[in-house]
């Protein structure tokens, strides 16, 4: 029995480890259509397939739309389980990855920069007697 496009990208999302709303926010497919194609069985359309496609595209579209061909591109097999390689997927991610970490950098430097005119409260103790001082953060 040949199995369904919707039963084709549940196995995407399984796969890929995701929740509903992880593959909703990922495909920025609405979560009501997923939850509906894989409850209902209703068939996703175009679009849907199409941002399924562009959000996993490791995986064959022929594969996706009709259960033909293999389901990975580039596709290593290791031990029974599939892995997959795609150079353009990981390079993008890692320039992405790159600019959130410059972005991070600049905020850090800035958290540095407002510290330093900043103070703490920490307590010691004095004659038996809790005091708080202000501690410069550094």
């Amino acid at each position: 029995m040949e199995i369904t496009v919707n039963e084709r990208i549940i196995r995407i999302k399984k796969n890929e480890g995701l929740t509903n709303e992880k593959m909703s926010n990922r495909t920025n497919v609405p979560i009501e259509t997923l939850k509906s194609m894989f409850s209902k069985k209703t068939n996703p359309n175009l679009d849907t397939i199409q941002k399924i496609y562009r959000a996993f595209p490791h995986y064959s579209l022929e594969w996706i739309i009709c259960g033909t061909g293999e389901m990975l591109k580039n596709s290593i097999v290791e031990s029974k389980e599939v892995k997959f390689v795609d150079t353009n997927f990981l390079l993008d991610r890692i320039e992405k990855l790159a600019i959130q970490n410059n972005k991070l950098e600049e905020e850090l430097e800035q958290l540095k920069k407002t510290s330093k005119r900043n103070v703490v409260p920490t307590s010691y103790s004095e004659g038996g007697e809790q005091l708080i001082a202000a501690e410069k953060i550094k």
